[in-house]
């Protein structure tokens, strides 16, 4: 990479205001001609429009070793379509859109269970509440990152605009609680939201996104109450193996009043309660632009299994 183009990167963190929060084990991908480091030797490679600023190490490279490009969609590929496997049942609290003025009853109720849980963060809510930002770090549950603003027509302006988001709500999570967070949530979810290029600056970056598999409503009913979310969840999981809950930390009184219900139940059906993990996804939304992904690697690795490689 040379130095005027490194010069333009560092530019551009410092203008959004995150050169205090740069410590990154692996940095963003950046749009642009330009080369690929490899983690090992230090090889140089060419990586077409994509310049990837984080060191792919060998095993990353996987079968692409002389196409980091390719080697980038390999590893979304791998995290997208092959995730994690549970032998036992096991249910994921997460809680979106906190913290709020309400979180410090959501934690009580979650000690009081002796569970634990992934707070998917605003950025914004993060400055607001900075205490409670806190108290989620203390009791032992998982912080991750659900943008700045989650304003879909600001999020999505471009991916551009979706990644400075999300570097943001990193920035001040990291600043607030000293927890440098991977985990990702797109707001509102990925259907028609992400394109392609969406997955890769994620990968790129060392972020992971995790869908949900079973959505409580309790943002969106209409009139509703702790025993109405609670029908819906019991009606919604249908003995599945593994359960993804979508929950909020937005004030509403009858989500907050629903999570003991919530929590008797899955104890009651034998579920594990775990935190999501960081380098795995769980539930995934197969939208087009990863079937896609999927198609140009294995179209990959059948031509380069014809070439004999």
């Amino acid at each position: 990479m040379n130095r005027k183009f490194r010069k333009f990167i560092w530019a551009g963190w410092l203008t959004a205001g995150l050169a205090t929060a740069m410590i990154w084990s692996m940095p963003a991908i950046s749009l642009g001609q330009g080369t690929v480091e490899t983690g090992e030797t230090g090889d140089v490679a060419q990586a077409g429009d994509l310049v990837v600023t984080r060191p792919l190490t060998r095993e990353e490279l996987g079968p692409f070793p002389d196409d980091p490009a390719m080697a980038l969609d390999y590893l979304i590929y791998k995290r997208y379509f092959e995730p994690k496997k549970h032998e036992n049942k096991v249910v994921y609290l997460t809680i979106d859109d906190g913290p709020s003025h309400k979180t410090a009853e959501y934690l009580d109720i979650l000690e009081s269970r002796g569970v634990k849980a992934t707070f998917f963060l605003l950025g914004k809510q993060v400055a607001r509440y900075p205490e409670a930002t806190r108290a989620i770090r203390d009791r032992g549950h998982k912080l991750a990152n659900h943008t700045y603003t989650h304003v879909y027509k600001t999020v999505y302006q471009s991916v551009d605009v979706f990644m400075e988001e999300v570097e943001r709500t990193r920035a001040a999570i990291l600043e607030t609680a000293g927890v440098d967070v991977r985990l990702v949530r797109a707001p509102g979810g990925v259907y028609g939201h992400f394109e392609k290029s969406y997955y890769r600056r994620l990968e790129a970056a060392g972020y992971v996104n995790h869908d949900w598999n079973l959505d409580s409503k309790d943002s969106v009913m209409k009139k509703a109450t702790a025993d109405k979310i609670m029908s819906h969840i019991r009606a919604a999981n249908k003995d599945r193996q593994v359960a993804v809950v979508l929950l909020h930390d937005s004030g509403k009184t009858s989500s907050l009043e629903a999570l003991p219900q919530i929590i008797d139940y899955y104890l009651g059906e034998g579920y594990t309660f775990e935190v999501l993990p960081e380098n795995e996804t769980v539930a995934v939304h197969n939208i087009l632009p990863l079937r896609e992904i999927k198609a140009e690697v294995e179209a990959a690795l059948r031509a380069r299994d014809a070439a004999g490689q």
